[in-house]
């Protein structure tokens, strides 16, 4: 439950980021949402082959799930700012 509020939370806090910097919010908070979830799988699959166990694998799979929401806060934060038109120096 706590992982879908912090979801909500980071999803919104992109939209704010992308949305001046002219890009389209939905485009980097799908990102977020799958880096989310591809790093928390992939992380409690690699815990759960060393460890055999599904409530000792969870810790490795929330590390993975923060890891994988920071980086696509990151991506939003590092998007180029689209209406910033190219000066000629």
């Amino acid at each position: 439950m706590l992982e879908i509020i912090a979801i909500f939370i980071l999803s919104k806090r992109i939209g704010k980021i992308v949305r001046p910097k002219g890009h389209k919010a939905s485009t980097y908070i799908v990102t977020m949402i799958l880096l989310w979830l591809s790093l928390e799988i992939l992380s409690v699959s690699i815990a759960m082959k060393f460890t055999g166990d599904f409530l000792t694998a969870m810790p490795y799979g929330l590390i993975g799930a923060a890891i994988g929401g920071y980086l696509g806060y990151k991506l939003a934060i590092n998007a180029p700012d689209l209406t910033v038109q190219n000066r000629e120096y």
